[in-house]
């Protein structure tokens, strides 16, 4: 039997109708502002303001070239350049500030943004 994909939006309102659903996106932002994950500050965030900082092709090219970590950032293309707008955000923000602080806020945002994508769509599958 074949079954129509709801709309994602509708699936979102669905959702934030929910007490419990919210009461989750409130823990998770405060997690996201409170904890500072160690491997995200150690390897993903000095890769992506590596490329940031220096732009090449080859963003792990580059980041080796610069005597960077050979473990920095196992993930392919797309989730580079998934994450690279919110940490660019966030570099400007602390470049501006002169703190060090909001680059790991946006890398955790683009995170939290796939969660919520990746949640809608196993939702919307029948």
């Amino acid at each position: 039997m074949h079954q129509i994909c709801r709309p994602l939006e509708l699936i979102w309102s669905d959702l934030w109708r929910e007490k419990l659903f919210r009461i989750g996106i409130v823990i998770k932002i405060v997690l996201i502002i409170v904890l500072m994950p160690t491997i995200q500050q150690e390897w993903f965030i000095p890769f992506i303001v590596s490329w940031i900082e220096s732009p090449t092709i080859l963003p792990w090219s580059g980041h080796l070239a610069t005597d960077g970590d050979l473990l920095a950032f196992p993930y392919g293309v797309v989730m580079f350049i998934f994450n690279l707008p919110t940490t660019a955000i966030g570099w400007v923000i602390d470049h501006f500030f002169a703190v060090e602080y909001f680059t790991n806020i946006g890398f955790r945002v683009s995170l939290f943004g796939a969660d919520i994508l990746l949640l809608l769509l196993l939702m919307q599958m029948p």
